[in-house]
């Protein structure tokens, strides 16, 4: 099959679907009677902030828990710690990260400094780690 007879069935199909659209005068579903299934009450827990944050690799597994943080900039920045204590020690790169991170979110050194003290409170760091969290916590700090 050519690329252009891969779609033929596809492509015909569509333009009969739009014959008929069209035949009918609308082109709103629900005019035509096609309903949503049972939509959910709450889409997320967690409040919209108006901001994104695109993503260009595979959405990974979270590692804080749903609804531990106030809002989604908070969780967003947690998740980010918790990754980078994954293996115990924070290098140079994952510091860079988290203050990307932080400055994506907007999150401000109040977070950043609440956001430590619950994820390392019971962790044995070393020096040269959190010499790279005090470093994220300065440079939001200094952001602000």
């Amino acid at each position: 099959m050519t690329g252009g007879d891969r779609f033929a069935p596809e492509l015909s199909w569509c333009g009969l679907l739009a014959a008929q659209l069209a035949a009918a005068g609308s082109v709103d579903p629900v005019e035509l009677g096609v309903r949503p299934a049972a939509l959910p009450d709450e889409w997320c827990p967690v409040p919209a902030t108006g901001r994104v944050l695109h993503r260009s690799g595979p959405v990974l597994r979270p590692r804080v828990a749903e609804g531990t943080w106030p809002d989604a900039a908070s969780t967003a920045y947690a998740e980010a710690v918790a990754r980078a204590l994954d293996d115990g020690e924070v290098t140079s790169v994952e510091t860079d990260q988290l203050i990307e991170v932080a400055r994506a979110w907007q999150v401000g050194d109040d977070v950043v400094n609440r956001v430590h003290e619950r994820l390392v409170l019971d962790r044995e760091l070393s020096a040269e780690s959190r010499r790279h969290l005090d470093v994220v916590a300065r440079s939001r700090a200094l952001a602000a």
